[in-house]
């Protein structure tokens, strides 16, 4: 049988004493079994140091330029010091507070989904859901896309940022001679017996020359110099064949004007594929809905876009080295039992996490082939991501909310390993929601959470795996951002917010901060105990006022309700108290501007005979 702390002396008068509440919220457990450092209610208040309680800080209104979506906040540096500030709010762009047009002002841009934005050498790089962007520093406008040489499109891939990547080309006319321009083909693999479409071009003399065409195939066991006869000289500048050879053949096309009797200029193809069999491997990703995009990052020098709600599952990459490059053979599809699109893309350890509701997938890799190739490896799959905003990297690892509530990657294997996630919210799971508009922002070893539906906020201590919470009518942040070693954040109406890290205020206004301890029973829950005083150890920057409810038994009588005058430094406070029960537990309202710190609390009481 247990013996009793105490000696049940009714005159004799105990202190119990809570000097660190450093396990923070929990929302789960009934408050008799909770451990004495953790809480019922922790709002507006942050954990310090060895457990004290502080006001939480709060953000500072930066702009607010126009009424509308909230689309984007970005920065553009000219320098490590100069930059210019990009606001996008229903569609359009505010430079340095300056509504700017796009091109020539007449695009059409899409005013309900969130836009994308990374800085590449000298330019920022907008995935703005219509059409990929690029802002210099002078003007904005949409990426002119690169137009790759015929070599290129059959050997890297044709560019899907054009309208059609398989024929942009066109022959021209005013040059000093006449010249073939380039080729394209229907495909760049073939199988045997299938037909291929070879399309040139040229740069013509005069606009009104007539010009013919030859093309001509030759396999590698013909003698140097033999060249079989595709097809004659014609006018038609295109010749579709078909093959029973397989390997790689070496073609030929010649141009002249009409009424020559010889080639004026010829263009060959060193290698053109004929392969056995379809190759699954070389399908080709239909790049028709690329400008859908909305969601960009840079990853071994190249540019990758997602967020094509028409491919909701692929991503584009451009080119080594060119963002106006992206080549149709670069694209990936993230294929998943239900046939997700994918959330977010992480960035972590030089390898990319790839999000769907319900998977976790990892990209390996750094080109299309070559000595790393891609290659894709499903990491969980069951467990994905819902909220884009909120996968971000702490420290070790990435945390994100998904169907089943907060959660954390550990480990990124090569084989699938479905318990490499596990949920860091088991305090507070009933209190998540699993909203997709909630967004998230890592800042001080804290992952902050925002609920934009429900102007709240949850901050994990991700080290300790401890949580508080924010409750203010202007949380309604969904989007975040981190720049200089601060956070930036957009709410619902566009409004861009800093954190701020010397003000309790949010956006100018200040809401109750609360503290609800458990109910304690100072390790004697049998015993019937008669309160005597409460002691508070407080101190703040400027004179305030603290509200003081303490319960007995979870009964609140009016003798144990108190507003006290804090005065600045350190110092304890005594509330006189009255009632008998088995618990006690005590809360505290603060509701001005202070800074206030509960460095902890003691309660008097004496215990009657059993």
């Amino acid at each position: 049988m247990a013996r009793s702390r105490y000696y049940h002396d009714p005159s004799l008068k105990h202190l119990e004493v809570y000097q660190n509440f450093g396990l923070g919220l929990n929302t789960e457990s009934s408050t008799d079994n909770l451990a004495d450092n953790e809480l019922v209610e922790l709002t507006n208040f942050d954990i310090r140091a060895r457990g004290a309680l502080r006001r939480a800080k709060g953000y500072k209104l930066l702009s607010h330029l126009a009424q509308g979506k909230a689309q984007g906040y970005f920065r553009f540096y000219k320098s490590p010091t100069e930059f210019d500030e990009i606001v996008v709010i229903g569609g359009k762009f505010y430079v340095n507070g300056v509504e700017t047009p796009v091109g020539d002002g007449k695009a059409d841009i899409q005013t309900d989904r969130p836009m994308e934005a990374v800085q590449y050498y000298d330019k920022l790089y907008i995935a703005s859901g219509s059409g990929l962007m690029e802002y210099d520093g002078e003007t904005l406008n949409f990426v002119t896309p690169y137009q790759p040489k015929s070599l290129e499109s059959l050997y890297i891939g044709t560019n899907g940022l054009l309208p059609n990547p398989n024929d942009y080309m066109e022959t021209t006319s005013g040059h000093a001679v006449l010249k073939i321009k380039g080729v394209t083909f229907s495909s760049r693999y073939v199988s045997q017996n299938e037909p291929v479409t070879i399309k040139a071009y040229a740069e013509k003399v005069n606009a009104n020359d007539v010009l013919e065409w030859k093309f001509e195939r030759r396999l590698p066991s013909h003698k140097e110099g033999y060249y079989y006869v595709g097809r004659d000289w014609d006018t038609d500048n295109t010749y579709t064949f078909t093959t029973g050879w397989t390997g790689t053949m070496e073609i030929k096309v010649s141009v002249r004007k009409k009424g020559s009797e010889v080639a004026v200029d010829e263009f060959i193809i060193p290698h053109f594929t004929i392969k056995p069999t379809d190759d699954p491997a070389d399908e080709e990703i239909s790049s028709a809905s690329i400008d859908n995009c909305n969601r960009i990052l840079v990853h071994w020098d190249r540019l990758i876009l997602y967020g094509d709600y028409a491919q909701p599952d692929v991503i584009y990459i451009s080119h080594l080295k060119n963002p106006a490059y992206f080549p149709v053979t670069n694209s990936q599809r993230f294929l998943t039992t239900n046939k997700e699109g994918i959330t977010k893309i992480v960035r972590f350890r030089d390898n990319l996490v790839v999000f769907t509701p319900t998977t976790t997938q990892a990209f390996y890799g750094k080109a299309p082939i070559g000595d790393d190739p891609y290659f894709r490896v499903m990491l969980n799959s069951s467990i994905g991501c819902i909220a884009p905003e909120t996968a971000k990297v702490t420290g070790n690892y990435i945390t994100f909310l998904s169907y089943e509530g907060v959660y954390r990657l550990k480990s990124l294997g090569y084989t699938e390993n479905k318990a490499n996630v596990e949920p860091v919210d088991l305090q507070i799971r009933s209190e998540i929601p699993k909203h997709e508009d909630a967004s998230a922002y890592v800042y001080d070893n804290h992952y902050c959470i925002t609920f934009p539906q429900e102007k709240k906020q949850y901050r994990l201590m991700y080290d300790y795996g401890v949580w508080t919470s924010l409750e203010h009518e202007k949380l309604d942040y969904e989007l975040t951002y981190f720049y200089d070693g601060n956070v930036y954040l957009q709410g619902k109406n566009g409004r861009v917010v800093q954190a701020d890290v010397t003000d309790v205020q949010i956006e100018g206004t200040v809401t109750p901060a609360i503290i609800q301890t458990k109910n304690f029973d100072f390790l004697e829950p049998y015993a019937k105990k008669k309160v005597k005083e409460l002691h508070l150890l407080l101190e703040t920057n400027k004179p305030t006022k603290v509200k003081v409810f303490v319960y007995i038994d979870d009964k609140l009588s009016m003798r144990n309700q108190h507003e006290i005058d804090i005065v600045p430094e350190q110092d304890t406070y005594q509330v006189a108290l009255a009632g008998r029960g088995h618990t006690a537990s005590v809360r505290l309202v603060h509701e001005d501007d202070a800074h206030l710190q509960v460095n902890g609390l003691g309660v008097v009481f004496k215990l009657k005979r059993p």
